[in-house]
């Protein structure tokens, strides 16, 4: 009887011992793979942000959009009141056609944002950010040809990818988009 309360008892505390052991075990292996699954996350951040940046700037742009379409609209309906009205009248009414095109290319400015202008001796160019790190440039003039664009100036690591080009303008897009490009230099360089 002894004997078997000594075995109930030594086997019990080879059992508490195995458990123990299995639990640090599996303790230890869940620690290991949170670890690794923190610093997959940690690789990962970066995108997510992106990702959720593209979301928000893809819901301004629509918005944009759906306002300048309405702006358009607008000046449509302005414009075809004043035809009528001169029409009627026979009076050509150019302060208030002015007066329309005043307003709604300040209304247009206002709904597009995050734009600038750059002084140039051939007049202004036009730059629209569009999303992280896109940009369309617009000429003040037209170029004879296609302009050669080069950049300088960039931050570290950044490089410019030209998705579209044309001698009235471009558009831009600078990768990695992790590292952000807020304003850029470039020369655009028509020579035959």
């Amino acid at each position: 009887m002894k004997l078997l309360f000594i075995g109930a008892i030594l086997g019990a505390f080879f059992s508490w011992i195995i458990a123990h052991w299995y639990y640090k075990k599996s303790t230890r292996d869940l620690n290991e793979l949170f670890n690794s699954l923190m610093n997959e996350v940690k690789e990962i951040k970066p995108l997510v942000e992106l990702v959720r940046q593209q979301q928000n700037s893809n819901i301004k742009n629509e918005q944009v959009l759906r306002t300048s379409k309405l702006i358009i609209n607008q000046f449509d309906n302005l414009t075809a009141g004043i035809f009528s009205m001169e029409k009627v009248t026979g009076i050509e009414e150019k302060n208030e056609r002015i007066s329309v095109l005043e307003h709604t290319l300040k209304e247009i400015r206002k709904s597009l944002g995050d734009f600038k202008t750059l002084d140039t001796p051939q007049g202004k160019i036009l730059i629209i950010k569009f999303s992280q790190n896109s940009f369309s440039v617009t000429f003040p003039v037209p170029m004879r040809v296609t302009p050669k664009i080069e950049f300088f100036n960039l931050p570290m690591g950044s490089t410019p990818k030209i998705m579209e080009s044309s001698n009235i303008g471009f558009t831009v897009v600078f990768e990695p988009v992790t590292i952000p490009v807020e304003t850029f230099n470039f020369t655009a360089s028509a020579e035959l």
